[in-house]
């Protein structure tokens, strides 16, 4: 994902998912997948965590995190939940820290910084704002199956648009390495999605940038099978 310049959120504009009010949101999501799985679109993302928090081990609560990692955290939290009160939040973050951290964070030091927040709730811009191309389903039931899929098509497009694009403009020997370079795919990739006649075209296309004629090459295919 790519990373964006910040600028003032407008709360006008935030997707419903993120005012619903059963549940907090912790990530912003589109506002209709239309029943797909997988939605490709360019759009900014942002979300409200904090570091190792998958990691499901206890960490020990540090400066850093008291003055950089949960203020921001805090910050992305209430963007995403514009209508949840301050005792709402609250509740949310001590939870998480608790959660987190071997030692609880100082209760009047937290609520300064929620109270702050919401003060200037206006003007805050999200944290680690970034611009987001695959969206997956929060619905959906086996999300990490429909983004490995989506990962191997995407590479897939990739190298078909090489084979239909690039590799007759080719006026050096091509090469896996050649290919990783033009594609930016890792050589594992390149060599994993390749098709036999894929193979058969670079083959070809050798021949012709050594000046053999094609015809020559088709006919030495025929002769060895």
């Amino acid at each position: 994902m790519k990373t964006i310049q910040q600028t003032a959120f407008n709360f006008n504009q935030l997707e419903k998912s993120a005012i619903t009010p059963s549940r907090l949101i912790y990530k912003k999501e589109l506002i209709n997948y239309n029943e797909k799985e997988i939605i490709f679109i360019s759009q900014p993302f942002f979300e409200a965590s904090l570091p190792f928090e998958f990691t499901g081990r206890k960490l020990v609560l540090t400066e850093e995190n008291q003055n950089i990692d949960i203020p921001n955290f805090i910050n992305n939290l209430i963007l995403l939940n514009p209508t949840k009160s301050k005792q709402t939040i609250l509740k949310a973050v001590t939870n998480k820290i608790n959660k987190l951290y071997f030692k609880p964070m100082n209760s009047i030091k937290l609520t300064n910084i929620i109270d702050e927040k919401f003060m200037n709730k206006e003007n805050l811009k999200p944290i680690d704002e970034k611009i987001k191309e695959r969206w997956i389903n929060p619905e959906c039931p086996n999300k990490m199956e429909v983004y490995q899929n989506s990962r191997k098509q995407q590479s897939t497009d990739i190298i078909n648009d090489y084979f239909e694009n690039e590799l007759n403009r080719a006026t050096k020997k091509v090469t896996m390495d050649t290919i990783s370079f033009i594609t930016d795919l890792s050589l594992r990739t390149i060599k994993n999605h390749l098709t036999a006649e894929q193979k058969q075209l670079i083959k070809n296309q050798n021949q012709k940038i050594k000046g053999i004629p094609t015809n020559k090459i088709n006919n030495k295919v025929k002769t060895n099978k």
